[in-house]
């Protein structure tokens, strides 16, 4: 449902909306913020349109990137250990 037809329908019954046939689900628009669920999971938010934070954002994965391609990675398992005993979390 576009926007308009949301604002259009806003306050009406389920059953006054255009999707009122039998056996069909009421749809909502998702609100700013909303966690939206795509057929492989949460679909997260935009890159920011600040231009700064943008770059910033880049450049943090970019070193990541070069990290791991350097060797310079951590495994899983001992990360887990780590994160577990920084939030006082039992072992898996």
């Amino acid at each position: 449902m576009s926007a308009s037809s949301a604002r259009k329908y806003a306050g009406k019954d389920v059953g006054d909306g255009p999707n009122s046939g039998k056996g069909s689900r009421a749809r909502s628009v998702p609100t700013v913020g909303a966690i939206v669920e795509g057929k492989l999971g949460p679909i997260p938010p935009a890159l920011p349109s600040d231009p700064g934070l943008r770059a910033e954002l880049i450049a943090r994965l970019e070193r990541g990137l070069a990290e791991v391609r350097a060797g310079r990675d951590v495994s899983w398992e001992d990360l887990d250990r780590r994160t577990r005993a920084k939030h006082g979390l039992p072992p898996a």
